[in-house]
């Protein structure tokens, strides 16, 4: 059993999910259609970008493994949704795509990643992942502007939250490997406020929509108990910085507001 747990989320299929179940959850936030083509893509290009991100220089010497079926199969699909597309949404998609492939792949001069510049990193992820997973499904649905960059910003500090948790367990081997992190300019107690303050925003901004009737009350609960939920995290995290699970429960975070809405 454990082997398979292993697998589902060392091959990233469980972060996969959330980060689609969190994108959907957007559009029902709004209580728009979901757009399952666009969704698919979310999931396949994630396990794409993410399974590259893991391909140990070894791999690439083998004719085929594991991996290598998966980024095949992920890059196969995606080619598959994106034939009959609209040319906008292909452009809108490219940004996110050419700088995803530069956060994994050593395409930059010296041979480096964009996951490598410190400081930069963090910001390049969450800004990506906002534009992916609220942004695009938001705009590609014509919802009012004003909306758009209200649920945007939300989901940017929600999502910045988390990675600073990533950052703060990952303060020690990104100092080995000589890269400078927020948690290690600024130190682990003060990103640890910081991550609580921005946790705070992203809810007050959600305070906000549903008491400006932008979202209906049931949405506005479900965050709610997910930023209940986020907080003890932050709380209990300390604790499970090193364990094998941890980044398996933060994920989970991802997908807790369309599990509350859903099936609570």
């Amino acid at each position: 059993m454990k082997k398979i747990f292993d697998f589902y989320c060392n091959h990233h299929f469980h972060l996969s999910l959330c980060l689609i179940f969190f994108t959907m959850f957007q559009y029902r936030y709004l209580g728009l259609d979901i757009d399952w083509r666009y969704i698919y893509y979310v999931f396949f290009s994630t396990m794409l970008i993410y399974n590259l991100h893991k391909v140990k220089r070894e791999d690439y010497n083998l004719f085929l493994n594991i991996r290598k079926v998966i980024i095949l199969f992920c890059t196969g699909s995606l080619i598959v949704l994106t034939i009959g597309q609209s040319l906008e949404k292909t452009i809108y998609l490219l940004p996110a795509a050419v700088i995803s492939f530069l956060y994994v792949l050593p395409l930059l001069p010296g041979k480096k990643k964009l996951n490598q510049f410190g400081w930069l990193k963090i910001m390049v992820l969450v800004v990506t992942l906002t534009y992916v997973t609220t942004f695009l499904p938001l705009y590609f649905s014509e919802t009012n502007i004003n909306v758009l960059f209200l649920v945007s910003i939300s989901r940017f500090f929600f999502i910045f939250t988390l990675a600073l948790l990533f950052d703060i367990r990952d303060l020690e081997k990104d100092f080995s490997l000589g890269i400078k992190t927020l948690p290690s300019g600024m130190g682990v107690k003060n990103t640890f406020i910081l991550a609580g303050f921005l946790l705070m925003l992203s809810f007050s901004l959600d305070f906000y929509m549903v008491y400006e009737f932008i979202t209906l009350m049931p949405v506005f609960l479900s965050m709610a108990f997910t930023f209940i939920f986020f907080c003890l995290f932050i709380f209990l995290s300390p604790r499970i910085f090193s364990n094998e699970s941890f980044s398996f429960w933060a994920d989970n975070l991802l997908a807790l507001p369309f599990c509350f809405l859903y099936f609570v």
